[in-house]
């Protein structure tokens, strides 16, 4: 039983972690979109 809800806590936050990481990769992708005003944020996210 406690396997069980260790496995189900380590799923859960290994799926958070991707999330995280997903909005990381898209808030770059986003910051490079973004005009010449904000060059200062491309260089942070790179």
């Amino acid at each position: 039983m406690v396997q069980i809800e260790l496995f189900s806590y380590l799923r859960t936050v290994t799926e958070k972690f991707y999330l995280v990481k997903e909005n990381e990769r898209f808030a770059n992708r986003v910051a490079i979109r973004r005009p010449a005003s904000n060059k200062p944020e491309i260089s942070k996210a790179l």
